[in-house]
């Protein structure tokens, strides 16, 4: 709530999901695209409502989650490759 995303839990459990849910098929390279997609989504939630004021990690900034973001989209572009499901 206090980021201006109301319902705040509904946000929260869904973005809590999508990370979870998202890093499992990524990991074992199912549905990879689409897992791929809605961390793109869900980091750039992110970015935009709580990191945007700083560049760098140590000053609670979009460092981190700007690298999350690229490799996602990476992944959307690209695919699984051979080896996924």
């Amino acid at each position: 709530d206090k980021l201006g995303l109301e319902p705040g839990w509904l946000h929260a459990a869904a973005a809590g999901g999508g990370q979870f849910f998202g890093g499992v098929l990524l990991l074992i390279g199912l549905a990879t695209r689409l897992a791929a997609a809605q961390l793109v989504v869900i980091m750039t939630v992110a970015i935009w409502t709580s990191h945007r004021s700083a560049f760098f990690a140590q000053n609670n900034g979009m460092e981190f989650p700007l690298v999350l973001l690229v490799v996602s989209a990476s992944l959307v572009f690209t695919g699984g490759g051979a080896l996924s499901i």
